[in-house]
Parts: structure tokens; sequence; C-alpha cells
């Protein structure tokens, strides 16, 4: 409703107040309502224009970062152009350690961009450095995965150093991923008794360490904790998704069995494995 039209409202019920031609009640009811409707506008208004107050409210540091980024990327990909392998190892290896860097920094005041910067930087990492080892006569599949074993251990690290969990778990997923490669390139199809004693005494030191420094560090004991339960169903998932592996029938038994045995163990142990995590038990 226009404002001129509202005032002339407004006024024609204070003089029905003042004439006593409708009770006070009414009256009041009759002014409440129209303050209500003009409240209600305004804040439409304030919602209208809200996408455009972080805009101009905006600390230009950020804006400077989001340049020196996408500034950063994009040198980045054009040197991936060209075929000077030196200038593609020295600006992907400023960009990941800018990225790493800036991710670290901005872990406490900015969680959100501290991940972003710090997953691009993985990303980049690992795509970069296999776009360089295909580009480069003579390299063989053991270089691939000694690269990604490499990658691993550094995501693992900054995990440690920044306090990141994603970075963490990835890092070690990584590592297992290395391990069953290994293990296929050396041994070939293995039986369902090999894969246990390749995978479930490494689960159980997983789990062991977790349960030793949860007391000191919850995060790393909660990341190990998960990449433990993890690593124990991994024998029976390498046996089913490799077509020519032997014993599927006792593949998919034993993945049953453990889901099951697994979800008993962790309802009883729920008090132990939530301190772990740091999650009380209320």
């Amino acid at each position: 409703m226009d404002e001129d039209k509202r005032r002339i409202i407004v006024a024609e019920i204070m003089q029905w107040r003042r004439s006593k031609l409708l009770p006070e009640q009414y009256c009041d009811f009759l002014m409440n309502l129209y303050r209500l409707e003009q409240s209600e506008e305004k804040d439409e208004s304030k919602h209208k224009y809200k996408s455009i107050l972080p805009m101009k409210s905006s600390n230009w540091k950020a804006w400077l970062l989001t340049a020196i980024i996408t500034a950063l990327l994009a040198v980045v990909i054009y040197s991936f152009t060209m075929q000077n392998l030196i200038m593609q190892v020295a600006v992907s290896v400023v960009f990941v350690v800018f990225c790493y860097v800036v991710g670290i920094l901005l872990r406490h005041r900015t969680p959100i961009i501290s991940n972003g910067l710090s997953g691009l930087a993985s990303l980049s990492l690992l795509v970069a450095g296999i776009f360089i080892l295909r580009s480069t006569e003579g390299t063989l599949s053991e270089h691939y995965i000694i690269y990604i074993a490499a990658c691993a251990l550094i995501w693992f690290i900054i995990g440690l150093a920044g306090r990141m969990r994603v970075l963490q778990a990835c890092g070690l997923i990584a590592l297992l991923f290395t391990y069953c490669w290994l293990l296929h390139n050396q041994f070939g199809v293995m039986n369902w008794l090999n894969l246990q004693l390749s995978f479930v005494p490494l689960a159980l030191v997983f789990i062991w360490i977790g349960s030793l420094i949860h007391y000191r560090n919850k995060q790393i004991a909660s990341v190990l904790l998960l990449v433990g339960i993890g690593t124990w169903l991994v024998p029976e998932l390498f046996g089913l998704f490799i077509p020519e592996a032997s014993d599927q029938f006792i593949m998919q038994i034993s993945l049953i069995g453990k889901l099951v045995i697994g979800s008993i163990i962790i309802i009883l142990s729920r008090k132990n494995w939530m301190k772990w995590v740091g999650i009380s038990d209320d």
C-alpha cells in the first residue's frame, strides 16, 4: 500500500477513536493491522536487496585472494599447453604450495575456503603430476603408483599440519589403493584366505593406533578408526570387483558376515569409540 493512502487511513482511524464512532478495541486492532503490514513490506524490501549487501561490505582481501588464485590457475593451465617441462613443474609447484599455505592459514577464520583451497591443491597435485608423467617418454605403470603414493603422503602430512580430517583420510585411502595395486601386481588373483591375511592385520593396526592416541588427538584417532573399518572390508571388495577373482560366493557371504559382525561390535562398543572421536554418549 502507498504511504499516502496508509497515512489517510490511519488519520481516519484516529478520528474514529476521538469521535467514538468505533470502540477503542476495534481502533487498536486496525492500527496494529496497518503497522504489521508496514513492517512486512520493510522486511520484504530488506530481503530484496540483501544479496547486494555482502558484495558491498565484503573484504577487499577476499577479492584479492580470489584474483590471485584465478590468475595462478590460468597460468597453470596455460603452462600445460607448452612443451617446457621445467615450466610446467615450476608453475604447478608454486600453485600447489600457495593454495596449501593459504588454506592452512585460513583454517580457523574461514574453514570452508580453507578446505576448498586444500582440496584444489591436492587435486592439482595429482592431476598435474599424472599429466607430466604421461607426457614423459618411458613412463611405466609403476611410476604412476609411486607418484600416487607420494601424493598420498603429502595429503596426509598436510592434513596433520592443518588438522583437516578429509586430507588425512584421503591420504590413507590413497596409500591403501597403492597397496591393493601392489598386491594384485605381485600375486595376481588371490584367494579368500590370502586377502584376509593381507588386509585384516592392517585394519587392526589402524584401529589399535587410534585407540592409543585418542587421548591426545581425537581427530586423527577418528580418521584411523574409520579407515580401519574400511580396511577390514577391503578383502571382500577387492575380490568382488576383480572379474578373474575366485571364490565369488565365499566373498559375498564373507562380506555379509563382516557387516553383521561389525554392526554388532559398533553397537556394543559405542561408548569406547564415541570417546575416540570426541562424541559424548549422553
